[in-house]
């Protein structure tokens, strides 16, 4: 089984279509069988808060918002034990607290952590586990 775990960069660019390429690429793997995709317990106030940046049309916001909620993507649990693991890696890479959470998911699966961040990607490439997308 193929493991992703999905960050709301990716989400918001797919579901709003600003880039066509993310959106069939994330159409295909949460369409492949064997591949699960997973997002993280502040997932939905990420998406939200993008959500709520990129357009001010509040329809276009709700609509938006129930396609997120329809993909019904599993929620990975996190630990105390993770945020301190997490907290260490992300003040040794220069990161946020928010996108290390998402590597480290993957990572502890052996799965790839999927963003459309280049400034992170930059930073915690070195890691492996993850794919730039855009």
């Amino acid at each position: 089984m193929n493991i992703f775990v999905c960050d709301a960069s990716v989400l918001v660019t797919a579901l709003f279509g600003a880039n066509k390429d993310i959106a069939a690429k994330l159409d295909q793997v949460l369409h492949d069988k064997s591949c699960t995709v997973h997002i993280l317990p502040f997932t939905i106030v990420e998406f939200a808060n993008g959500v709520r940046f990129s357009t001010r049309e509040i329809p276009l916001a709700k609509q938006v918002l129930e396609r997120f909620a329809a993909l019904a993507l599993p929620v990975l649990p996190i630990a105390p034990a993770d945020v301190h693991a997490i907290m260490e890696l992300s003040y040794r890479m220069g990161t946020t607290v928010y996108d290390t959470a998402y590597h480290y998911a993957a990572i502890m699966r052996e799965g790839v952590f999927i963003t459309c961040d280049r400034g992170y990607f930059k930073k915690a490439s070195q890691l492996g586990h993850i794919e730039l997308w855009g």
